[in-house]
């Protein structure tokens, strides 16, 4: 029950979306995204930690997708589950980033504003560092004059805050 893993660059840490029972205590029957720690010191591999990075026993995610991990531990996630982030009232799967402690949602509007109808977000991606974190969205109040009604490219710069639609081909726009 175990799917949409990836790895870090540096090899130290293992993302992946779960329903299976035998991770913790609590068990929902939800999706969850959790996070492993991996010891590479001797043969074979080990995992040292495992941290749910979705927020606890009571959500209710029914989509969670594209999970990634920065060498730094950041995980990075889609998800449809509205109590994740405050505020989050779209109804739709958004992108998020979490530590292990604290959870983000990275698709809000160029301003930062959480758009109260995005569309949907996927497939996130971060940099090695965890810095950027490029996705797919059909949004189209994430930045200024996307009028395309179509799936972009975004990246966002969680130092700065800001968020970037890639450019589209003269003919798309």
């Amino acid at each position: 029950n175990s799917f949409e893993s990836a790895i870090s660059p540096n090899g130290n840490f293992v993302v992946f979306t779960s329903q299976a029972a035998d991770f913790e205590a609590g068990f929902d029957a939800f999706y969850d995204v959790f996070r492993a720690t991996l010891s590479r010191a001797a043969s074979p591999v080990t995992v040292t930690g495992l941290t749910r990075v979705s927020p606890s026993a009571s959500t209710t995610a029914t989509a969670v997708s594209g999970t990634g991990v920065s060498d730094a531990g950041l995980a990075v996630f889609a998800s449809d589950e509205p109590t994740l982030s405050a505020g989050d009232v779209n109804g739709d799967t958004d992108v998020f980033t979490s530590d292990g402690t604290t959870i983000t949602r990275i698709t809000t509007t160029a301003s930062g504003v959480a758009p109260t109808y995005s569309g949907q977000s996927l497939r996130p991606a971060p940099s090695y560092d965890g810095t950027i974190v490029a996705f797919l969205s059909s949004a189209t109040s994430l930045v200024p004059g996307d009028t395309n009604s179509r799936t972009d490219v975004f990246v966002r710069n969680r130092v700065s805050g800001s968020t970037e639609r890639l450019p589209v081909p003269a003919g798309f726009e």
